[in-house]
């Protein structure tokens, strides 16, 4: 991939991975020797994502892209807490991409866990609260949409 991409080049790249993803095509990766060599060296992905870390959702395949190619930041409930913003921000100053995909996905634990802490006043460990904790304000405006 070229360090001169667009955002608007790399969101064709990604629409066209995962238009073949959902056709069930082929993924076709670069996994060589050589080219794990080069990545070894020096990483340049065409895009960072937020994603969640349900083991279900993975950028990689979902976008027909290989190793390198996405600078990847994943946590439960893909929320920005300090390390993912941080994160981020490194892959734009530091790595130079162009683009940057929050990505969510149906059936979310950590939306779920969320949504039972304010409907159902539900009680969870410390550090599975403190985790759900910057996903609360948009279940409590989804909510109150509702009533």
């Amino acid at each position: 991939m070229t360090l001169s991409m667009t955002p608007n080049d790399v969101l064709a790249l990604l629409k066209e991975g995962n238009r073949r993803f959902l056709s069930d095509e082929p993924i076709m990766v670069q996994a060589s020797r050589m080219s794990r060599l080069r990545m070894a060296a020096a990483q340049h992905p065409i895009a960072a994502y937020l994603s969640c870390s349900d083991s279900r959702v993975a950028p990689e395949l979902l976008f027909g892209r290989g190793l390198g190619e996405l600078f990847i930041v994943r946590n439960a409930g893909n929320s920005l807490c300090s390390t993912a913003i941080g994160s981020l921000e490194f892959a734009v100053t530091a790595l130079g991409v162009p683009l940057i995909v929050v990505m969510g996905h149906e059936r979310c634990g950590a939306v779920d866990a969320a949504t039972k802490l304010v409907t159902n006043n539900s009680q969870l460990p410390p550090s599975l609260t403190r985790m759900v904790k910057p996903i609360l304000p948009a279940v409590i405006d989804a909510q109150a949409g509702q009533a």
